[in-house]
């Protein structure tokens, strides 16, 4: 009963000081954060900037989990917000980053934790309520590239100096029943703070996860490769190729033809299994998607084909083009060069081509 009460109690602590962020100290508008370039994984920041209590003066911390999907991707830098409520700004003395592996959600104690002192994070103010709320977006560089592994999560707290009072310190979380990989909100009693770590619902019965953002050197990357061509009838070229994805997966392609420096129009195009692609009439631009089946790192699919119609035997076509992950340019724009003459003038090698991805 003892242990029962004192629980009780610590998450009353908690929620009230949540609550002084949570309800009228947010924006009263929609916030719009400005996208990052180089990011290669993303988990955008609730639209009002609610927040979790995440610093050393509740000995609490907020995380969330990677996706596998990036195992093997290595990380430079993170993009996380962080807020204070309740009164003016202080500046906190820095933020702690760990990286834990093995199971989620993990033990407590990092596998690599990096401090950084405040000065020198980059840092701007997305919003501000001078004496009420004020949320930074912070980036940090990391000291070592951090490699991603199976079930590895992130976890993030603010170093205040100034103990429980006012202003309280957080980190701000995902919109409300917006939540990705395997773990949710989660509390644990040894860290009294609001929460610990993210699992299943959080108090107010709302999945929330924790806004941030990572990116890499070696994200992204991959090539297209073209296998051949042919005629058809003197008049149509058809062109084939397939794609290799580099340290992430691919589900769109985006290219666009033209010869001797003019739009070469498009007259038809085809996929593999589970892809499709889209033309409007005239353009010389397909895009080529997938909604389940994306191209895995390291691996090559295809064929694909565009078809072009010009009045020409054997054209060498410009191609440039795109590979994007979620609408995020992974690799290019690029430019290739696909030469086809002379050719048959029937698809003699297409099913040589389709044996390559059976």
């Amino acid at each position: 009963m003892k242990i029962l009460l004192l629980c009780l109690a610590v998450l009353a602590l908690a929620v009230v000081a949540y609550a002084s962020g949570e309800t009228d100290a947010v924006a009263p508008e929609e916030v719009t954060v400005p996208p990052l370039m180089a990011e290669f994984y993303c988990q955008p920041p609730h639209i009002y900037l609610q927040t979790y209590n995440a610093c050393t003066a509740f000995d609490s911390e907020v995380a969330d989990d990677i996706p596998d999907d990036f195992v093997g991707v290595e990380i430079n830098d993170v993009v996380f917000y962080v807020s204070e409520w309740g009164g003016a700004w202080v500046d906190p003395a820095g933020v702690y980053v760990n990286f834990y592996t093995g199971e989620c959600p993990p033990a407590l104690v990092a596998d690599k934790s990096f401090f950084f002192a405040w000065a020198d994070v980059e840092r701007e103010i997305i919003y501000n309520d001078p004496g009420y709320f004020t949320c930074y977006r912070v980036q940090v560089y990391l000291p070592e590239l951090v490699t991603i592994t199976a079930d590895m999560s992130l976890g993030l707290t603010v170093d205040n100096p100034w103990g429980q009072t006012t202003p309280y310190c957080g980190i701000v979380v995902t919109d409300d029943g917006i939540t990705y990989g395997d773990c949710g909100c989660y509390w644990s009693p040894e860290y009294w703070g609001y929460p610990r770590w993210t699992y299943g619902l959080d108090y107010f019965g709302v999945d929330r996860d924790v806004a941030y953002c990572l990116s890499s050197p070696s994200a992204g990357g991959g090539e297209l490769i073209f296998h051949e061509c042919y005629i058809n009838g003197g008049i149509i070229t058809g062109y084939f190729f397939s794609v290799t994805a580099g340290t992430l997966p691919v589900n769109d392609i985006e290219i666009c033809a033209l010869i001797d420096d003019e739009y070469a129009p498009v007259w038809n195009c085809s996929v593999p299994a589970s892809w499709y692609c889209h033309f409007d009439e005239g353009s010389h631009c397909v895009d080529y998607y997938t909604i389940d089946n994306p191209i895995l790192p390291g691996e090559t699919y295809g064929p694909f084909d565009i078809w072009i119609d010009p009045p020409y035997c054997y054209p060498t076509l410009t191609i440039i083009w795109t590979l994007t992950l979620d609408g995020e340019i992974i690799a290019g724009p690029d430019t290739a060069y696909w030469d086809c003459g002379p050719t048959a003038s029937e698809p003699t090698t297409w099913g040589g081509i389709k044996s390559l991805y059976k």
